[in-house]
């Protein structure tokens, strides 16, 4: 043990390890220039240290113009991802239109034959949303679910609502 304003000895392994760490860092922030963009570190089970891209998906995923009164349906596959983000446009138009989402942890093939409970309420989110809306899950809840489905109402006798979906997952 050592004494009091002494510094302890540090075992040679714990030394290399810091010193390849420091290095690689050193080395990595280096290559980082303006116009990459952020950069995860990882380090696995033995130890080492790797950068990652970006770890996310963004795309379009719903879009539909010139919508008259009906419904719509669409679904969303959410096998392998942690976290997501959706953002909700909503245009009515001269109508209304309403967006109630639902959710299953059924793990079929076919995401039409398997049976949805309602969640939207649980996001947090209005029920039904019916105005422009982002839904942040940073708890991680709706990665529980294997698929969700969207289901846009739309009253519309002038056909000139609209609506999209952005989103964005990370893996």
């Amino acid at each position: 043990m050592s004494s009091p304003g002494s510094q302890p000895s540090v075992p040679w392994w714990i030394a290399a390890d810091i010193h390849t760490i420091l290095t690689y860092i050193k080395v990595a922030a280096s290559d980082i220039t303006d116009s990459d963009s952020i950069k995860f570190i990882k380090v696995d089970s033995g130890g080492r240290i790797e950068i990652v891209n970006k770890a996310y998906n963004a795309e379009t995923i719903i879009t539909s113009t010139a919508v008259g009164t009906g419904t719509e349906t669409e679904y969303v596959d959410m096998d392998n991802y942690r976290q997501s983000g959706f953002q909700v446009e909503i245009t009515p138009g001269t109508g209304t239109v309403s967006l109630t989402i639902y959710g299953t942890m059924m793990d079929l093939d076919d995401e039409t034959a398997c049976t949805y409970q309602h969640i939207t309420p649980d996001i947090p989110a209005p029920d039904p949303i019916t105005s422009d809306i982002f839904i942040a899950d940073h708890r991680g809840f709706l990665s529980c679910f294997r698929y969700l489905k969207f289901v846009f109402t739309t009253v519309n006798a002038a056909n000139d609502s609209a609506y999209t979906v952005y989103a964005r997952e990370l893996y």
